[in-house]
Parts: structure tokens; sequence; C-alpha cells
């Protein structure tokens, strides 16, 4: 993984002296401008010179300025990554400022049980991964880029409520019928264990969990709200298919490499080409004309120096950006964030997608491409997963 080898400016705020000065022995020796504050009224005083990267915040209450304090950085900041930390007893309130959006991680206290520290590590070294300047500006001037739905908006609103139902999140869905059809979609491929089809939105919502629901809507949007060339449908396509055959394959992978974490990987692997579609909406003569050069791999992509050297990142790492400014969880961003890393490198649920990611690589171009698999050979069963792939591709489950 990389080396945290950038600096940062970090906001810690938690009234708690104690919890601050923890935090002061973390960050000891790390290379990054880091202020120590007792509330929000410190931090909005110190943000009028300095906007952080990183902001860590307590919140206790619901109903607290501290969560009116995450609106205004959501809104006011988006590139800031927001997490929030609080008692174990808190975990609840916590969960729900993560899947409305006011929060891409939460952690709770005591600080060595729930291993802190190490969460703490593995995301500082995401953002190290990032080339936020270059894939920020790239965003920026791209007049191609679709927003967070209308739909999601309220979703995400709703969910900030004491008190909400499925029904609610159903009707507020209902009004998208392109959303709610894809949705079913998704819900009755092999990525969801069910006892057979569905039909109601209803149903499906309670598959899915709404944990779960804003990702992938926000998947199906940028399908559906990216306006492409004519000339690059096919590898449009051709991506939206394979990230929901990844899905599809992540989940039998991770079900053996990770088990309990088999929902995740198959929300991870959905949405890990996102960068992919991204650079197709807004630079699809350019990425043709590279691709004519270098040969089809048989994913249809650009090598990583051409990536490298024209856009000053790679797709993985736009693709984090638009997922930070989708107020995504860090642990998804984390996974898509690593996707190109040697496997031998990764563990967990990122390890179970880039397995299925590289095997359905291999499976399009005929098992002719190294992508690494031999190296997980016999700890692993490579080959059950391989031949996997090759009948995902060949079934008539795709999106598009």
């Amino acid at each position: 993984m990389a080396q945290l080898s950038k600096t940062f400016t970090i906001f810690i705020i938690d009234h708690d002296l104690e919890n601050l000065l923890r935090f002061r022995r973390y960050f000891a020796g790390k290379k990054f401008l880091v202020y120590f504050l007792k509330n929000h009224m410190e931090a909005q005083a110190v943000m009028a010179g300095v906007v952080p990267d990183i902001i860590i915040c307590r919140v206790d209450s619901p109903d607290g300025e501290e969560v009116h304090f995450l609106e205004l950085l959501q809104y006011k900041y988006p590139r800031t990554i927001r997490i929030v930390v609080s008692d174990e007893k808190n975990r609840s309130l916590l969960f729900k400022l993560l899947i409305s959006g006011l929060t891409q991680r939460f952690l709770c206290f005591p600080w060595q049980k729930n291993h802190i520290s190490d969460v703490l590590d593995r995301d500082l070294a995401t953002r190290s991964m990032i080339r936020a300047t270059s894939c920020w500006s790239y965003l920026e001037k791209g007049r191609n880029m679709p927003n967070v739905p209308t739909v999601v908006r309220e979703i995400e609103q709703l969910l900030c409520e004491s008190e909400y139902s499925l029904g609610q999140v159903s009707r507020i869905i209902e009004r998208e019928p392109i959303l709610a059809s894809r949705l079913l979609q998704i819900v009755n491929s092999a990525a969801f264990t069910k006892s057979g089809t569905v039909s109601d939105l209803l149903l499906a919502l309670s598959y899915i969990g709404v944990h779960n629901l804003r990702e992938i809507l926000l998947f199906i949007s940028a399908i559906e709200g990216f306006s492409f060339d004519k000339r690059c449908m096919q590898m449009v396509k051709g991506i939206a298919n394979h990230s929901f055959l990844c899905s599809r394959l992540a989940r039998e992978i991770a079900s053996q490499i990770d088990p309990s974490t088999e929902k995740e990987a198959s929300i991870a692997a959905l949405l890990h080409d996102m960068g992919k579609l991204i650079l197709l909406a807004n630079s699809c003569p350019q990425l043709i004309k590279a691709i004519s050069k270098t040969g089809d791999n048989g994913h249809l992509w650009v090598d990583k120096k051409f990536e490298d050297e024209y856009f000053g990142f790679r797709y993985s790492e736009i693709g984090s950006c638009l997922m930070l400014l989708w107020n995504l969880p860090m642990s998804l961003i984390e996974i898509v964030v690593g996707i190109e890393y040697p496997l031998l490198e990764l563990s967990g649920t990122a390890k179970s997608v880039a397995i299925a990611d590289r095997c359905l690589q291999e499976a399009a171009v005929g098992g002719d491409a190294d992508l690494e698999l031999e190296t997980l050979i016999p700890a692993l069963p490579v080959a059950k997963w391989r031949l996997l792939a090759r009948e995902f591709i060949d079934s008539s489950d795709k999106i598009f």
C-alpha cells in the first residue's frame, strides 16, 4: 500500500482532553499539519484561513451542533474527508450519519479495543494514494459530470430522521422508473441471495438494505446520467457489464476469502470502474486514439503509462475522488483506489474485488494477460474462480 509521503491538513475536534491527547500521541512524528480543537467553533475560526483535507469530529447527540457542523462541511467543503468519533454507546447514531452521507467513516472508543490506530493508518494511506490536485482539477473542468440525483438526496435526508420505513424509501425511488427498474435488475442478479425473482421494489430494498442503497443508486445514476460520445458507447456498455459481473464474482470470492463481507465486496465491485466512466464521458476521443495505438487488451482500456502522462492520475484515483464528492464510505474508497495494486499486497474485501476484476479480465482475453493470478496458487482456489468468470461472461446476466 502507499507510503505516507504526502502532507495533509487535519483537524481533530473533541471536547475530551484525554482523547485529544490520544490523537496527539498517534500523530506525533507524522508529517501532517494537525490542529487539535475543543469544539466546532474553534474549528470554524481556523477554517477562515485553512481548509482541512481531513476532519475528525466528535459527535455525541443527533441534535447537537456537531451534526449541523457536518452538514456545513458537506456543503461548503465537499473535498474534505469527514470522520466522526464517539463512545461505543453512540454506535447507532454514528452508523446513521454514515448511511446518510454526513460522514465517510465512524470510529468508536475505546481506542485499542476498536483498533482506531489501524483504521486511521488505512484511511491516511488511502488518501495518500490519490493525486487529488490533478483529480479535482479534471473534475472541475469536466463539462460532463453527473450530479447526485434528487432521489438520492431525498433518501439521505430521510435516513437522517429518527424514524423512517422502507416503504418511505420505496415511494421516493418509484418516482424515477429507470432507477427503479435498474435496481430490480441488480437485485435479481446472482449478486444477491434470494429465494426467487423479485418484482416488488419494497422486497428488493429488504434484500439490499439501506446501508448499500445509496451506492447502488449512484452506480445506476452514473451510467444513466453521463452523456457519452457514440464512439465510446461500446466501451461504456462493456465496462458497465464488467462491473455488474464483477459484483457477482466478488461476492463468491469473498465468501471464501473473508466470510461475512460478501455484500460489501459486491457493492465495491459494482463501483470499482467508476473512474473509467468519468474519463469516457469527458475524454472519449483521446482514449480511442490511445487504445488504437496500444491495442485492445481485452478490457478496452489504456495502459497505466498513458493515464499517468496524459491525465496525471489513474482511473482508480479519479473514481475515488468522485466517490468522495458523493459522500461514499472510506471503506469502499479504500478498495477502489487500490484495485490495481499487486494482489499479494491486498487483503480482505479489497483482495476479493481485485481477484474478481482480474479473473473477468483474463476470461475476456482468453488467458493471455499477465494479471498476477498465478501468484495466488495453490493458497486459493483460483481455477474455480476462473471457471466462474468464464461462465458469467458467457451468461445473459448483463445490465446492458
